[in-house]
């Protein structure tokens, strides 16, 4: 994935994901962070659009939260975190919805759609909390009127009907290894970019 190519807002929740991470001791940066501090990101996008859609964001934030109270505590992190594996592949199939949509930035809108797309953790929570694919895609459609995201500073203003029957195995992920540190997003661009140079 290439950092430059992510709105402000998603680069401000990958911020608030580390933070969360750090703050609960976990070693890495899981999907399931990202889409609670999107939920919870001031002027964000994400729990609006879930709202309107009938989602009870409230019962969603907590089955996030309780999958984060499963996972392991590790003493001494010391800002130290890393982007897990999972969420690699599901940054870079992010990426690539974004650019099937001919999006010149990846939005959060983007993330969750290809969050319902995977078949990792964060699916399965977002299943059990009656978001699908499908209702997200007709959501933003008859919303943003099929205008492509052109602006580091908007949010996703199309998800076209191709989305509903996308499949994930149309797409390829290249899983790669990024470790960040607490000193924010500079970290987290400089370390993704370092991964990315190696392939």
């Amino acid at each position: 994935m290439n950092p430059e190519k992510l709105t402000s807002k998603f680069k401000s929740a990958l911020n608030d994901a580390q933070s969360l991470a750090l703050a609960k001791d976990h070693q890495f940066i899981e999907a399931v962070h990202l889409l609670l501090a999107m939920l919870e990101q001031q002027g964000g996008s994400i729990k609006p659009l879930l709202n309107q859609a009938g989602t009870n964001t409230q019962a969603l934030a907590q089955l996030l939260d309780q999958e984060l109270g499963t996972m392991p505590s590790v003493s001494g992190v010391g800002g130290d975190v890393q982007v897990s594996s999972d969420l690699n592949k599901l940054l870079n199939l992010t990426e690539q919805l974004a650019v099937k949509r001919n999006d010149s930035f990846v939005s959060s809108e983007i993330f969750l759609l290809a969050a319902c797309a995977s078949k990792g953790q964060l699916a399965k929570i977002l299943k059990q909390a009656n978001v699908s694919q499908q209702l997200q895609a007709r959501h933003a459609t008859s919303q943003h009127s099929g205008t492509p995201v052109t602006n580091i500073h908007s949010p996703t203003q199309r998800m076209g009907d191709a989305l509903v029957a996308l499949r994930p195995s149309q797409l390829r992920t290249k899983p790669c290894s990024v470790k960040t540190t607490s000193n924010g997003w500079t970290a987290i661009r400089n370390a993704i970019l370092a991964s990315l140079a190696r392939y």
